[in-house]
Parts: structure tokens; C-alpha cells; sequence
């Protein structure tokens, strides 16, 4: 090895390990979070006009694409 004081005091720095503990106490937290979070609404009327309009718009792109098409 080389003198090089930059390795050196590399050498030197101390390893750093993440704590288990913390990591379990935030992957808990987050865990509740995201199950506290999970509530379903219902389908109103401007979703279900959206879905419709969105079902529309989506078979008139597909036939003016068969028909670019040949088919």
C-alpha cells in the first residue's frame, strides 16, 4: 500500500450500520398509514359519465384506427 494520507484517513472513518429498530418503528408507521388510508367511496354519477364518455371516445379512436387500417 501507499503512503497516500487520503487512504489513510479512510481508513480510519468508522462504519456506520442503519438501526434496526428505527427501520422497524417507520415500516410500522408506514404500514399503518397505508391500511388507516384504505376506505373505498362510492361511484357517483360524474364517474360513471366519465367512464361512459371515456368508453366512447375509446371506440371511436379504435374504428378510426381500423379503418386507417384497412380492417
Amino acid at each position: 500500500m501507499t503512503d497516500d494520507p487520503l487512504l489513510k484517513s479512510i481508513a480510519g472513518l468508522s462504519v456506520i450500520a442503519p438501526d434496526a429498530d428505527w427501520a422497524q418503528r417507520v415500516r410500522a408507521r408506514c404500514h399503518s398509514r397505508i391500511v388507516g388510508n384504505h376506505t373505498v367511496r362510492p361511484l357517483t354519477i360524474a364517474d360513471l359519465a366519465a367512464a361512459v364518455l371515456l368508453c366512447v371516445y375509446l371506440s371511436v379512436v379504435l374504428k378510426a384506427a381500423a379503418s386507417l387500417g384497412g380492417l
